[in-house]
């Protein structure tokens, strides 16, 4: 059950941090503007930081609860992708 609420927990972070780099590319990419280039993929770079490091290191190495074991691997890759 721990492992449970643990696993939960993280990929509630994981899923806010996602969300957060997707919103955050839609408005620079809304928002752009020929000459604001090197400032819009420095806000990118500052919002995106070290989370798909932190990914691969905290969340896709753990053991999903048997609910989401069908989810994890297919999650995993997809974050991949948008890294």
């Amino acid at each position: 059950m721990a492992n449970d609420r643990a696993y939960a927990d993280r990929l509630t972070a994981v899923q806010n941090e996602v969300l957060e780099i997707l919103r955050t590319f839609e408005f620079l990419q809304e928002n752009l503007l020929p000459g604001n280039l090197a400032e819009n993929q420095g806000q990118l770079v500052a919002v995106v930081g070290d989370k798909f490091r932190r990914f691969e290191a905290s969340f896709a190495p753990l053991t999903p609860p048997d609910v989401l074991k069908d989810v994890h691997q297919p999650l995993c890759e997809a974050i991949r992708e948008l890294n």
